[in-house]
């Protein structure tokens, strides 16, 4: 059986982010990392008042 919310996705949804929006925002933005700095400010921790 395949599970269709695991524990980032709860996470996700308590805090009143979509999943979907926060992937679609990760792909858009992974292209442009060129640093670590660049790769940390995409961490969900980061991101979360870009995606409320």
């Amino acid at each position: 059986m395949v599970q269709t919310r695991g524990p980032i996705s709860t996470r996700m949804l308590k805090s009143g982010i979509d999943p979907y929006r926060y992937l679609a925002w990760l792909l858009r933005r992974l292209p442009l990392a060129q640093t670590v700095d660049d790769y940390n400010a995409l961490l969900l921790r980061k991101m979360f008042i870009d995606l409320r």
